[in-house]
């Protein structure tokens, strides 16, 4: 609950930013900015390496065993592993940011990449301490560093962009550069609280501690550079691809910025919650790989599954409902409402991919979740190259429904597989028929009130107690004599 309300409250922001930004700087700077994020995304992973679940998971394992020296030499020897990738990564930055600016489509974007190596060195400490808080069961300290890091992402920026900047790119520079000195703050943070936690204890002596770290983190870390890799390419190529659809760059990079910078965040803005689940589900999986209990694992894939499947409905009946609101009084913009629309029906393989993926690396599948990501990025470049072309920014928008199709189908199966999970098809249907009938009234009777913000919180709510009130009339309910578990 602490980090689902949080990463609503932090999400929520999130997306009020998003839509200040886009009015303020225009969408083609959102544009571009979303470009400059994929690279930075690829930077990340490369600097992170897959230490961050190492971390979790290991932590998890001694905190099991009551070996607190040795959740300390874990994190010591994982922040000397980041030391080597998350340094080298953003020395990488610096070095070759000229070259790496022409792959932004601009020779003058040097500085955007070279913006790039405080946030990501940044990330990749915070991403040790808060995979030991992950498995200490600490999500309030998580929460305070989110809360802080974007509160001086706001207070940077603002003051960066006064007096107005005079170009594009100037403009993103100094987002980039807000969300550095953010990132390092929050990293600073993290930092402190894992002295004043870990204070009185002694570290372990480590023994083959680098070894463990590596054997989870290198293949988890190969899959994430080499998806990332794929994916960075294949955004760098989306403003060339929508161009040979027949528009210039400019109105590329504006559509862009619409549906990555202004659509996409509002359709993911549930996953706040997902991700909170996921996060926690890893350690709680890997205990009970640990444990060997086989029944226990099969049940909690079972009630994460179905539990995901029917958030995830009533997320699509909120934002298939209210799709042209959403975009109108969020950004003042009716393509993102358009576009909305066209994501919303993706929302459920989106969410149950994400929580399969977090099950198949708590039970040590990380492997085969490196070679699914793989071949799903390889996917995604293959699909921007032939149906962007064709079907311009609509065709962007069925990549990502045929990549997400794809990746979930791939890693559903090999969970089954390792688990011995047997699916419940029939216990989808309920939550597909209330998001169905709560979507047609919310159209008809709940849409036409939604003329301010606080209208379109209302009616959401509105919409979204219908589709939960058939749950609870159809609730089993417990004998007055029940035993309590």
């Amino acid at each position: 609950m602490i980090l689902s309300l949080s990463s609503l409250f932090l999400r929520g922001v999130g997306v009020v930013w998003s839509g200040y930004l886009s009015r303020r700087a225009g969408a083609s700077v959102m544009g571009l900015h979303s470009i400059v994020f994929n690279l930075y995304g690829f930077a990340v992973t490369v600097a992170v390496a897959g230490i961050g679940l190492a971390v979790t998971r290991l932590v998890s394992e001694c905190e099991a065993a009551n070996d607190r020296p040795g959740s300390c030499s874990v994190v010591r020897h994982s922040l000397l592993c980041i030391g080597v990738s998350g340094g080298g990564t953003a020395l990488l930055l610096l070095l070759f940011a000229r070259p790496l600016g022409y792959l932004l489509g601009d020779g003058t974007a040097a500085p955007l990449v070279r913006a790039l190596a405080l946030p990501v060195f940044s990330l990749a400490v915070s991403a040790v301490f808060s995979g030991y808080f992950a498995a200490r069961r600490r999500a309030w300290i998580n929460v305070i560093a989110g809360i802080a890091e974007l509160f001086f992402r706001i207070l940077f920026t603002l003051r960066l962009l006064s007096p107005a900047p005079a170009s594009t790119d100037d403009t993103v520079f100094r987002l980039l550069l807000g969300g550095g000195l953010a990132e390092a703050t929050s990293a600073l943070l993290l930092a402190l609280f894992y002295l004043t936690d870990r204070r009185g204890e002694r570290t372990g002596d480590g023994a083959n501690v680098t070894r463990r770290i590596l054997s989870i983190s290198i293949p988890v870390a190969l899959s994430g550079c080499l998806r990332a890799g794929l994916s960075t390419l294949g955004h760098l190529l989306i403003p060339f691809s929508l161009c040979r659809s027949g528009i210039d760059r400019a109105t590329a990079l504006a559509s862009y910025g619409t549906l990555a910078g202004m659509a996409l965040p509002v359709v993911l803005y549930p996953m706040a919650i997902l991700s909170s689940g996921a996060a926690l589900l890893v350690p709680e999986f890997a205990r009970l790989k640990a444990a060997d209990d086989v029944p226990g694992t099969r049940a909690l894939v079972g009630r994460a599954l179905f539990v995901t499947l029917a958030f995830s409905f009533g997320c699509f009946t909120v934002l298939s409902s209210f799709s042209a609101p959403f975009g109108t009084l969020l950004f003042g913009s009716a393509d993102a409402g358009r576009f909305i629309a066209y994501l919303a029906p993706i929302v459920p393989v989106m969410f149950l991919d994400h929580i399969t993926d977090a099950a198949l690396k708590g039970v040590g599948e990380q492997v085969a979740v490196m070679w699914i990501n793989i071949a799903d990025a390889a996917l995604t470049v293959l699909l921007i190259l032939t149906l962007l072309p064709r079907f311009g920014i609509v065709g962007y928008i069925l990549m990502i429904a045929l990549t997400e199709v794809f990746n979930f189908v791939c890693s559903f199966l090999r969970l089954i597989r390792v688990t011995g999970y047997s699916p419940a098809p029939l216990r989808g249907i309920p939550p597909l028929l209330f998001s169905l009938l709560a979507l047609a009234f919310s159209r008809r009777f709940l849409v036409g009130g939604t003329h301010s913000v606080g209208g379109l919180a209302v009616g959401g709510a509105a919409a979204l107690a219908l589709y939960l009130l058939p749950f609870l009339l159809t609730a089993r309910r417990k004998p007055k004599n029940a035993l309590r578990p």
